[in-house]
């Protein structure tokens, strides 16, 4: 008897019970959804990073840093790996167009990942550009561009296509807010073209891999160098401050929005309920008068209410 009750009252009921299984499931979604976004952004982002051999610590020096001066950062315990690095913003001869031309003395700090084409080679006379870059403006392997800075060209042939954790937000400034491929991408070149390119090697910033902190490494370049320099981490860089803050905005929106549809869900839960006892009170007080226990008649409604 209790049974067909109980199946009655749930039909009765099913646009309340219904409303309930909705929010519930779309809770769930949207609570996967976001963790999975967020949590494969946090894991291919540092497999990327890793992969490009990106920098913990940049220190910069408008005047360039000498032979000598690399050779006293690389010495300092503490310091896996450094480079000498310089990115400028070039424009793409007679266009609008430009990228950041990086250089990189150390191959094993501030590299590229390889996508299409020829392997980083230092003897290499050739650029490695952006994909995205070359998707959006047709440029594909074996041509040849000729990018400008400061009434110098550099001339090259397109050797590879690749990606960097340097340029991963590639913005031409603080005044774009968003990427833009057509108009702006990133180019890789050798020091020795460089060198040939400009006539000079000149490094204003040095790149380090290294487990120390901040104050830590400071403290050992002042010492190292004899003198003090600007020195950043990793979390005042765009390319991985953009990463963490999509990463950290998706954990938000993954912990507010659920709860907000398995709270609709809870008080649509408890309004049905007590609509049930309320208006089946007579039905409850004859079910005791006949000896039901309220254990049994409580068991029913739980039954509905799941």
């Amino acid at each position: 008897m209790l049974i067909r009750k109980l199946f009655r009252t749930a039909w009765r009921y099913k646009a309340q019970f219904i409303s309930m299984i909705i929010m519930i499931t779309i809770g769930v979604g949207v609570f996967l959804g976001f963790n999975i976004e967020w949590k494969s952004i946090e894991v291919d982002t540092e497999d990327f990073f890793e992969q490009t051999k990106y920098a913990d610590f940049r220190l910069y020096e408008e005047t360039g840093f000498t032979e000598e001066d690399i050779e006293a950062i690389e010495n300092i315990d503490g310091v896996d790996a450094a480079t000498r690095f310089l990115s400028v913003n070039v424009s793409l001869k007679d266009t609008k167009k430009s990228v950041a031309l990086n250089v990189s003395e150390n191959y094993t700090v501030s590299t590229m990942l390889i996508m299409e084409g020829a392997k980083y080679d230092e003897d290499t006379d050739g650029i490695w550009l952006s994909d995205r870059f070359a998707e959006e403006n047709e440029i594909a392997l074996g041509d040849t561009l000729t990018l400008t800075y400061q009434g110098v060209d550099i001339k090259g042939e397109v050797v590879g296509l690749v990606k960097c954790g340097e340029n991963m937000i590639c913005v031409a400034d603080g005044n774009q807010l968003m990427p833009d491929y057509e108009s702006f991408g990133f180019a890789y070149i050798s020091p020795e073209k460089l060198e040939e390119c400009l006539g000079i090697s000149f490094y204003p910033q040095i790149n380090v891999i290294s487990d120390l902190d901040k104050a830590e490494l400071e403290e050992a370049v002042k010492d190292a160098l004899g003198r003090t320099i600007l020195v950043t981490v990793k979390e005042d860089h765009t390319a991985y401050a953009g990463a963490k803050s999509e990463a950290e905005e998706g954990k938000t929106m993954g912990s507010i929005l659920p709860v907000l549809f398995l709270a609709i869900a809870i008080l649509t839960m408890i309004t049905t309920m007590h609509r049930i006892a309320a208006n089946e009170k007579v039905q409850i007080g004859t079910l005791k008068a006949l000896g039901f226990r309220d254990r049994r008649i409580l068991l029913c409604r739980r039954f509905v209410y799941l």
